[in-house]
């Protein structure tokens, strides 16, 4: 089976994360940039891609010269840290590593609902689409045209229903149950 890819991950807000303090506006750029490159490398998130090596850095980090970024980066470069990686010697944001480490644990042990067991309790079930349940089964006389269907309403009249917990899903659930099974009576299923 293939290893599960992260779609999102959760950043903290009590700074953990973020750039050093005392950067300037750039060299915070420099930062994000750097940061974002590590979280958009799919081979190994967190980690810089294997290309940006000491030549190519700055352009990754987004700087315009080569000198300006040499002369400037050392504050950048002090949150990040040579990791050994799948054999490779990598530059990674030790933070950002474990938040995807973390994530990608949690996304290998997260079990799928199995689809066969789960109509089996209405609060498993998913929603409805609007479609199942915006439809009113109960039918009456409308704008002066006569029920045709009047008599099959004293057919389901014991026909077994489920008590269900009260709430919204359980309702939405029972009437799509209900017009399910009047449908299947009508029409012969």
């Amino acid at each position: 089976m293939p290893e599960p890819k992260l779609k999102w991950v959760p950043l903290p807000v009590d700074g953990s994360i973020g750039p050093p303090r005392g950067l300037t506006d750039f060299q915070v750029g420099w930062f994000w940039n750097l940061f974002w490159a590590c979280l958009a490398n799919a081979d190994f998130p967190g980690y810089l891609p294997v290309t940006a090596n000491r030549n190519t850095l700055w352009t990754f980090a987004g700087a315009h010269r080569r000198a300006h970024w040499d002369a400037n980066c050392a504050l950048v470069m002090a949150a990040f840290e040579l990791r050994e990686n799948a054999g490779q010697t990598m530059l990674c944001l030790p933070a950002l590593v474990n938040i995807v480490e973390t994530q990608t644990q949690k996304l290998k042990n997260h079990r799928k609902p199995d689809i066969r067991s789960s109509h089996s309790d209405p609060q498993e079930c998913g929603d409805c689409s609007p479609s199942q349940f915006a439809f009113d089964f109960e039918l009456q006389e409308q704008r002066g045209h006569r029920d045709h269907y009047g008599k099959s309403r004293s057919a389901t009249v014991g026909a077994q229903t489920y008590p269900y917990p009260p709430g919204k899903r359980a309702q939405r659930v029972q009437q799509t149950r209900d017009v399910l099974r009047e449908s299947l009576r009508r029409y012969g299923g």
